[in-house]
Protein backbone atom coordinates (compact mmCIF):
# COMPACT_ATOMS: atom_id res chain seq x y z
CA UNK A 1 0.00 0.00 0.00
CA UNK A 2 1.16 3.49 -0.78
CA UNK A 3 0.20 5.91 1.98
CA UNK A 4 -2.36 8.48 0.94
CA UNK A 5 -1.13 11.77 2.36
CA UNK A 6 0.32 15.05 1.13
CA UNK A 7 1.03 18.66 1.95
CA UNK A 8 -1.70 20.51 0.05
CA UNK A 9 -4.46 22.36 1.88
CA UNK A 10 -8.09 22.91 0.86
CA UNK A 11 -10.80 25.44 1.50
CA UNK A 12 -9.54 28.16 -0.87
CA UNK A 13 -12.03 30.03 -3.01
CA UNK A 14 -11.55 29.23 -6.71
CA UNK A 15 -10.74 32.19 -8.96
CA UNK A 16 -9.85 32.30 -12.66
CA UNK A 17 -6.23 32.45 -13.77
CA UNK A 18 -4.90 31.37 -10.39
CA UNK A 19 -2.61 28.53 -9.39
CA UNK A 20 -2.76 26.48 -6.20
CA UNK A 21 0.43 24.70 -5.15
CA UNK A 22 0.01 21.02 -4.19
CA UNK A 23 3.17 20.44 -2.20
CA UNK A 24 4.67 17.02 -1.44
CA UNK A 25 2.15 14.76 -3.17
CA UNK A 26 2.98 11.04 -2.81
CA UNK A 27 3.66 9.02 -5.96
CA UNK A 28 1.49 6.11 -7.02
CA UNK A 29 -1.67 7.80 -5.77
CA UNK A 30 -4.79 9.22 -7.38
CA UNK A 31 -6.47 12.44 -6.34
CA UNK A 32 -9.56 14.48 -7.05
CA UNK A 33 -9.58 18.28 -7.36
CA UNK A 34 -13.05 19.79 -7.12
CA UNK A 35 -14.64 23.25 -7.25
CA UNK A 36 -18.20 22.06 -7.89
CA UNK A 37 -19.61 23.44 -4.64
CA UNK A 38 -19.17 26.44 -2.37
CA UNK A 39 -19.70 30.18 -2.87
CA UNK A 40 -20.26 31.11 -6.49
CA UNK A 41 -19.97 27.55 -7.82
CA UNK A 42 -21.01 27.42 -11.48
CA UNK A 43 -20.50 31.15 -12.10
CA UNK A 44 -18.37 30.35 -15.17
CA UNK A 45 -17.12 27.25 -16.97
CA UNK A 46 -13.76 26.21 -15.49
CA UNK A 47 -10.77 24.33 -16.83
CA UNK A 48 -8.65 22.52 -14.25
CA UNK A 49 -5.03 21.69 -15.11
CA UNK A 50 -2.48 19.87 -12.95
CA UNK A 51 1.22 20.08 -13.76
CA UNK A 52 4.58 19.39 -12.15
CA UNK A 53 5.90 22.44 -10.30
CA UNK A 54 9.33 23.69 -9.28
CA UNK A 55 8.61 25.73 -6.16
CA UNK A 56 12.11 27.19 -5.84
CA UNK A 57 12.01 28.66 -9.34
CA UNK A 58 8.22 29.15 -9.64
CA UNK A 59 8.37 27.09 -12.84
CA UNK A 60 5.57 24.94 -14.23
CA UNK A 61 6.65 21.62 -15.76
CA UNK A 62 4.83 18.85 -17.61
CA UNK A 63 1.03 18.79 -17.55
CA UNK A 64 -0.23 15.48 -16.13
CA UNK A 65 -4.00 16.03 -16.37
CA UNK A 66 -6.64 18.57 -17.40
CA UNK A 67 -10.39 18.78 -17.88
CA UNK A 68 -13.01 21.34 -18.90
CA UNK A 69 -15.13 20.67 -15.83
CA UNK A 70 -15.35 21.48 -12.13
CA UNK A 71 -13.99 18.07 -11.03
CA UNK A 72 -10.71 16.45 -12.08
CA UNK A 73 -9.39 12.99 -11.23
CA UNK A 74 -5.64 12.73 -11.67
CA UNK A 75 -2.87 10.27 -10.92
CA UNK A 76 0.49 11.26 -9.45
CA UNK A 77 3.07 8.80 -10.74
CA UNK A 78 6.10 10.36 -9.03
CA UNK A 79 6.28 12.01 -5.61
CA UNK A 80 6.88 15.74 -5.72
CA UNK A 81 5.35 19.20 -5.95
CA UNK A 82 2.53 20.00 -8.35
CA UNK A 83 0.30 22.96 -9.18
CA UNK A 84 -3.42 23.14 -9.95
CA UNK A 85 -4.28 25.98 -12.36
CA UNK A 86 -7.86 27.22 -12.70
CA UNK A 87 -8.85 29.05 -15.90
CA UNK A 88 -12.10 29.84 -17.68
CA UNK A 89 -13.11 27.52 -20.52
CA UNK A 90 -12.19 29.10 -23.87
CA UNK A 91 -10.53 32.06 -22.21
CA UNK A 92 -6.86 31.72 -21.31
CA UNK A 93 -5.76 35.24 -22.32
CA UNK A 94 -6.16 36.90 -18.95
CA UNK A 95 -9.66 38.26 -19.59
CA UNK A 96 -11.53 35.78 -17.39
CA UNK A 97 -13.87 37.17 -14.69
CA UNK A 98 -11.19 37.37 -12.00
CA UNK A 99 -13.48 39.07 -9.49
CA UNK A 100 -16.11 36.33 -9.56
CA UNK A 101 -15.52 33.42 -7.21
CA UNK A 102 -16.44 30.00 -8.60
CA UNK A 103 -16.74 27.49 -5.76
CA UNK A 104 -14.41 26.29 -3.04
CA UNK A 105 -11.37 24.21 -3.89
CA UNK A 106 -11.07 20.78 -2.30
CA UNK A 107 -8.36 18.23 -3.06
CA UNK A 108 -8.80 14.71 -1.77
CA UNK A 109 -6.85 11.48 -1.93
CA UNK A 110 -8.99 8.36 -1.66
CA UNK A 111 -11.35 8.93 1.25
CA UNK A 112 -8.94 11.21 3.13
CA UNK A 113 -8.67 14.95 2.47
CA UNK A 114 -5.02 15.80 2.05
CA UNK A 115 -5.52 18.81 4.28
CA UNK A 116 -6.21 16.46 7.22
CA UNK A 117 -3.82 16.97 10.12
CA UNK A 118 -3.35 13.22 10.62
CA UNK A 119 -2.18 10.76 7.93
CA UNK A 120 -4.26 7.77 6.97
CA UNK A 121 -3.21 5.12 9.48
CA UNK A 122 -5.96 2.59 8.77
CA UNK A 123 -4.99 -1.06 8.46
CA UNK A 124 -4.23 -2.39 5.00
CA UNK A 125 -7.35 -4.13 3.69
CA UNK A 126 -6.38 -4.66 0.04
CA UNK A 127 -3.14 -5.33 -1.83
CA UNK A 128 -2.16 -6.17 -5.40
CA UNK A 129 -0.04 -9.33 -5.37
CA UNK A 130 1.01 -9.18 -9.01
CA UNK A 131 0.05 -8.84 -12.68
CA UNK A 132 0.60 -11.45 -15.38
CA UNK A 133 1.83 -11.85 -18.01
CA UNK A 134 4.53 -9.16 -18.10
CA UNK A 135 4.39 -7.65 -20.62
CA UNK A 136 0.75 -8.30 -21.52
CA UNK A 137 -0.71 -8.22 -25.02
CA UNK A 138 -4.47 -8.78 -25.10
CA UNK A 139 -5.41 -9.61 -21.51
CA UNK A 140 -3.81 -9.15 -18.11
CA UNK A 141 -4.61 -10.99 -14.91
CA UNK A 142 -4.65 -8.99 -11.69
CA UNK A 143 -3.95 -10.99 -8.54
CA UNK A 144 -5.02 -9.24 -5.35
CA UNK A 145 -5.63 -10.09 -1.70
CA UNK A 146 -8.47 -8.74 0.44
CA UNK A 147 -9.52 -9.07 4.06
CA UNK A 148 -13.29 -8.98 3.44
CA UNK A 149 -16.06 -9.96 1.05
CA UNK A 150 -17.03 -6.81 -0.86
CA UNK A 151 -18.25 -5.59 -4.23
CA UNK A 152 -17.00 -2.06 -3.57
CA UNK A 153 -13.51 -2.24 -5.08
CA UNK A 154 -12.69 0.35 -7.73
CA UNK A 155 -10.09 -0.49 -10.37
CA UNK A 156 -8.55 2.39 -12.28
CA UNK A 157 -5.84 2.45 -14.94
CA UNK A 158 -3.91 5.58 -15.85
CA UNK A 159 -1.38 6.29 -18.56
CA UNK A 160 1.86 8.02 -17.62
CA UNK A 161 0.37 11.42 -18.40
CA UNK A 162 -2.00 10.84 -15.50
CA UNK A 163 -5.04 10.38 -17.76
CA UNK A 164 -7.68 7.88 -16.67
CA UNK A 165 -8.13 5.14 -19.30
CA UNK A 166 -10.19 2.58 -17.36
CA UNK A 167 -12.54 2.70 -14.39
CA UNK A 168 -14.52 -0.34 -13.29
CA UNK A 169 -15.89 -2.12 -10.23
CA UNK A 170 -14.50 -5.37 -8.84
CA UNK A 171 -15.53 -7.67 -6.02
CA UNK A 172 -13.52 -9.76 -3.59
CA UNK A 173 -13.69 -12.65 -1.15
CA UNK A 174 -11.48 -13.03 1.89
CA UNK A 175 -8.04 -14.10 0.72
CA UNK A 176 -6.72 -14.30 -2.81
CA UNK A 177 -8.65 -12.98 -5.80
CA UNK A 178 -8.09 -12.62 -9.54
CA UNK A 179 -9.53 -10.39 -12.25
CA UNK A 180 -8.93 -10.65 -16.00
CA UNK A 181 -8.86 -7.39 -17.97
CA UNK A 182 -9.15 -6.84 -21.71
CA UNK A 183 -6.36 -4.44 -22.74
CA UNK A 184 -6.31 -5.34 -26.44
CA UNK A 185 -7.19 -1.78 -27.49
CA UNK A 186 -4.52 -0.09 -25.35
CA UNK A 187 -1.49 1.46 -26.99
CA UNK A 188 1.83 -0.16 -26.18
CA UNK A 189 3.49 1.34 -23.14
CA UNK A 190 3.47 1.54 -19.36
CA UNK A 191 0.34 2.17 -17.31
CA UNK A 192 -0.40 2.48 -13.62
CA UNK A 193 -3.17 0.31 -12.19
CA UNK A 194 -4.77 1.01 -8.83
CA UNK A 195 -7.30 -0.76 -6.62
CA UNK A 196 -9.24 1.08 -3.92
CA UNK A 197 -11.76 -0.41 -1.46
CA UNK A 198 -12.64 2.69 0.55
CA UNK A 199 -9.80 2.14 3.01
CA UNK A 200 -6.66 1.03 1.20
CA UNK A 201 -5.14 1.96 -2.15
CA UNK A 202 -2.77 -0.45 -3.85
CA UNK A 203 -0.97 0.21 -7.14
CA UNK A 204 1.05 -1.75 -9.71
CA UNK A 205 2.76 -1.11 -13.02
CA UNK A 206 1.06 -2.55 -16.10
CA UNK A 207 3.18 -3.07 -19.22
CA UNK A 208 1.33 -3.41 -22.55
CA UNK A 209 3.27 -4.90 -25.46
Amino acid sequence: MISCQGGASTGFGAWANEGYVLEGLPGGTYFNANICSGPGAGSWDPVLTVAQYDIANSAIGNVIAYIGDCSLDFFVANSGDYILVVTELGNCNGNAPLAIENGELTVTCGSVGINDTEPNSAAITLSIEGLSPVPATDRVQVNYAAVSNTDQITLRIYNLRGQLVANQALSSVVGNNTASLDISTYSAGVYLLSLYDGTSISTAKLVKK
